[in-house]
């Protein structure tokens, strides 16, 4: 049962009958619910039912007399319509029935005249001295006995007749000689849509001669209507039938057509006059229209005027009606609910209450001096666990249980310890924690007669998240791990385990850092979804591999930290570090993927390297940046030493950038020949970085700097420029080939840049070559393999260099088809002394023949070396010993002695060829 509270308990039980009687009223499913939610409600009070059927009474007999009035106003502004249209139709009516006759006269002249001359009439004198009854007549003509046209007001030729025209054939009947009036038909003679108004001419000797025809433009005719300002009317002429002779506004393809003889129509056709309103099917407007019937002629005239220009001073006054009425109600219901509301605001404020408490998610409960609970809501009692079913008891219980609550005693509620408790007995503010776990912050304010009110707040889901929130601040959204914010508050107490060791035991604590490799190509290549559970999959493994007291913790992006305490001695952890190198190594299953990564780690210690954990993190990075100048995929602890390796990478790569800015790079090109007719085929562009000194830095120092600073696709676009514009100036059949870095082509773009250097040059694509390693495809990266078709296509050669070292898998030659494979010097030069070697270059330069694919062999130095590759069938040679890379301005005196056009060396004597070359 519900607990009665203040409001219910002295409003509810008298106004209760009220409620039932008038309830009726709610369960009106067309009753507008606003009329459900603000008026039916008001009901509940009996001393306001007259006021309400007072304000109710007036309105609707306002709206009443605005209904009254605007309904008068219509019919009489209809009257008016259906009065002008009904003098505008007296009014055509009386001008058409004059035009007809004058026509009818002039064809009544010309029929007596033409009986009384006979053959000495002349239509030409005739015509000439009537006058036309209005320049709508198009012209008038004589056809014969036959209905050949013989004379006509218009230019006629000789061959034009009506004789099956209805005009003509209604003459001809002997019975008949009165005026006949046509439908519109296409005159032979005027071209245009006419009316045909014909009178029959009788010959000397009394018998049908022919017929006087007068044609009436139909369209001039419509146009003379639309003279007059109607509007949206109009002003028609029909025949007996409803064929539209005539309409103004002219409606294209309206003249000629029947207006129905039923519906609003039908009274045209039953009476001689009268009034029609109907809606426009061209326009859509209704149209209040009158008609009179020349019987004489058969003719009917029609005006009608639109319903919306008749009714405008209507629409005016219905306007003005409805604004004032409008007006006038707003005021009146202003007044009546101001009267009103002064009269209901004691109910309202019981009533506002009651729901109040019923509906805040707040429980309140207030107990006076006496025990008793005069306000209490449903939701205390769910919040203290009272069931409200008990009865009368309930608000009992409540109070029994606050009581607790404000003592800090024991209870049904498992008790927290209250904080913030005013000690003077003022207000209190504590938490308390359900049996259930529902955390509920309770307020206490004595009364000062005796007694208190409690207010009590679930905030369970406020603690939550609140505890949330620290989470997310202390650890990786993505992995769970700990995050840069927990690592920085930890780090003390790791380092205060290596300071607290007895003096007899050195413990160390390591400082690890793992930055992933491959991982950047991951995410670019399957997306950040796939990188993000791979990262996850790695976390994972490394939460797999630590000691218990071990830390985890990601810093972001790839890069993960490790916090190892309590160990002997350096060597301690190199166990852990060889196993996470084998473990992230080792192949992850992500969704559809089969994914290998590697990883490259640098470890500090303390409080051997450092005593604090910003130098100790400096370290640990200095040891990583060593681990990845070794060639990745390996570990490195701190030496004092690395400080100056990394500062001289730092310095090295400063200095490229201003080697790049500054134009310090140059290019070297090493000819290429022809292995059968040794001949220059082209030459190999090398990169070399002069110092200010004079001296060279090779470009194995600095290109995997360059790859690892982001400075690699900027002097790779330089080389291609440079080479490219030098080639244009070779002769027609010698290429260039470029080195291309694996970076460069998993950027995405190289294909774009190739393309817009060999426009800009004007080099040929098909001169340009690009040399590859086996890196490229050792990954399987689809996007770079698909840049390495794309620049096939555009005629590019794609040659694999360096083959027979690395992975050397010949599944690369199966996978992608190469232009060309270049055969590294290591074989080339080991062969001589190594007959394994031998063998190797042998092997591989005889499949490379039976695939039908050309072999560079590089490194030729010796003649013995030259003499084995030329046997073998080597298709180009390079080396020392055929010519050494040279600037771009030895180049063009270089082609003129050994270039495609100058003749080729005496094989015969094979060191005099060599000795010449290598000048």
């Amino acid at each position: 049962m519900m607990v009665p509270s203040l409001s219910t308990a002295q409003s509810v039980p008298r106004n209760r009958p009220l409620l039932r009687r008038w309830s009726w009223l709610r369960r009106i499913p067309a009753l507008p619910g606003w009329l459900r939610r603000h008026v039916v409600p008001h009901f509940s009070s009996e001393s306001l039912l007259p006021e309400a059927f007072a304000i109710a009474g007036f309105l609707a007999l306002l709206w009443a007399g605005v209904a009254i009035t605007l309904n008068l106003e219509y019919r009489s502004a209809e009257d008016a319509a259906r009065q002008a249209t009904s003098n505008l139709a007296r009014a055509f009516e009386e001008s058409t029935r004059r035009t007809i006759g004058q026509i009818d006269q002039i064809l009544r002249g010309a029929a007596a005249f033409y009986a009384a001359q006979g053959s000495r009439f002349s239509f030409a004198d005739w015509a000439s001295a009537q006058v036309l009854p209005d320049p709508m007549t198009t012209a008038i003509g004589m056809a014969d006995a036959s209905g050949h046209v013989f004379a006509d007001t218009l230019p006629i030729s000789g061959n034009v007749s009506i004789a099956d025209r209805p005009h003509f054939l209604v003459q001809r009947d002997p019975a008949r000689n009165e005026l006949f009036i046509s439908r519109p038909v296409h005159g032979r003679v005027s071209g245009k849509d006419t009316i045909q108004f014909t009178r029959k001419l009788i010959g000397p000797d009394g018998g049908f001669a022919g017929v006087t025809v007068l044609s009436l433009g139909c369209n001039a005719l419509s146009r003379f209507y639309q003279t007059l300002d109607l509007g949206q009317g109009f002003v028609a002429l029909l025949s007996a039938d409803g064929t539209v002779l005539a309409r103004g506004p002219l409606v294209p393809g309206r003249i000629g057509q029947k207006i129905p003889q039923t519906g609003p129509f039908s009274p045209i056709f039953a009476a001689d006059g009268g009034t029609v309103t109907f809606r426009s099917a061209r326009t859509g407007l209704i149209q209040i229209a009158s008609f009179r019937q020349l019987r004489d002629y058969g003719l009917i005239v029609l005006v009608g005027l639109d319903a919306d220009t008749v009714l405008q001073s209507y629409h005016a006054l219905r306007q003005r009606a409805v604004f004032s009425g409008c007006a006038v109600s707003f005021a009146v219901g202003i007044i009546g609910l101001l009267w009103l509301q002064q009269k209901r605001r004691s109910v309202a404020s019981r009533r506002a209450l009651t729901i109040t408490l019923d509906t805040i998610s707040q429980g309140i409960l207030m107990v006076d001096a006496a025990g008793r609970v005069p306000v209490v809501n449903p939701r205390a009692l769910d919040l203290l666990g009272v069931d409200g079913n008990i009865g009368e008891t309930a608000p009992d219980h409540a109070a029994s249980r606050a009581r607790l609550l404000t003592g800090r005693g024991a209870g049904p509620i498992a008790l927290a310890a209250p904080a913030d408790v005013d000690a003077s007995g003022g207000d209190s503010c504590f938490e308390t924690a359900r049996e259930d776990g529902t955390v509920i912050e309770v307020r206490s304010h004595p009364l000062a007669e005796g007694g208190f009110v409690h207010t009590y707040t679930d905030v369970t889901a406020q603690r939550l998240a609140d505890a949330r929130v620290r989470y997310l601040a202390h650890h990786d959204p993505l992995t769970g791990l700990p995050n840069r914010v927990q690592l920085r508050e930890r780090v003390p107490e790791f380092l205060d385990q290596s300071d607290d060791a007895s003096p007899g035991t050195a413990l160390l604590t390591a400082f690890v850092l793992i930055d992933l490799d491959g991982f950047k190509n991951v995410n670019d290549t399957l997306g950040h979804d796939v990188g993000d559970e791979l990262l996850a999959e790695v976390a994972r493994r490394l939460q797999g591999l630590v000691r218990q007291v071990d830390f985890v913790a990601r810093l972001g992006g790839d890069e993960f930290v490790l916090l190892l305490p309590g160990l002997s001695e350096p060597d301690a952890a190199t166990p852990l570090l060889q196993g996470v190198l084998r473990r992230l190594a080792e192949p992850m299953e992500v969704g559809d993927h089969r994914l290998r990564i590697g990883a490259s780690i640098g470890a500090a210690f303390h409080p051997r390297d450092a005593r604090d954990g910003d130098t100790l993190f400096k370290h640990a990075d200095i040891a990583l940046y060593a681990a990845k100048a070794a060639g990745r995929g390996t570990f490195r602890c701190f030496e004092p030493a690395m400080t100056a390796a990394v500062n001289e990478r730092r310095l090295l790569e400063s200095g490229l950038r201003h080697a790049l800015d500054n134009g310090q790079f140059e290019l070297h090109y090493q000819p290429i020949f022809n292995g059968h007719t040794l001949r220059v085929a082209g030459f190999e562009a090398l990169i070399r970085w002069r110092q200010p000194d004079g001296g060279y830095v090779s470009p194995e120092t600095f290109v995997r700097i360059a790859e690892d600073c982001g400075l690699i696709n900027r002097i790779g676009r330089w080389v291609l420029e440079q080479a490219c514009s030098a080639a244009v100036s070779w002769p027609g059949g010698c290429r260039v080939a470029v080195n291309v870095s694996l970076v460069q082509l998993r950027d995405g773009h190289f294909p774009d840049v190739a393309a817009a250097v060999l426009q800009a040059s004007g080099l040929g694509a098909n001169r340009l070559e690009i040399e590859v390693t086996e890196s490229v495809l050792a990954d399987n990266d689809r996007m770079v393999i698909a840049d390495l078709d794309t620049l096939r296509a555009m005629g590019v050669s794609i040659s694999l260099d360096d083959f027979g070292t690395g992975y050397s898998s010949l599944s690369y030659l199966r996978r992608f088809s190469f232009d060309k494979i270049k055969i590294d010097k290591s074989f080339v030069q080991g062969q001589a002394n190594d007959h394994g070697v031998q063998v190797i270059l042998e092997a591989i330069l005889s499949l490379s023949r039976s695939l039908g694919l050309p072999v560079i062999a590089e490194g030729v130095e010796t003649q013995q070396q030259l003499s084995l590759l030329r046997k073998n069938h080597s298709s180009e040679l390079q080396g020392y010993l055929l010519g050494r890379p040279m600037p771009a301005a030895a180049v063009a005196a270089f082609l003129e002695r050994h270039g495609s056009h100058a003749p080729a060396p005496a094989l015969a004597d094979p060191a005099t060829q060599v000795l010449e070359l290598a000048s």
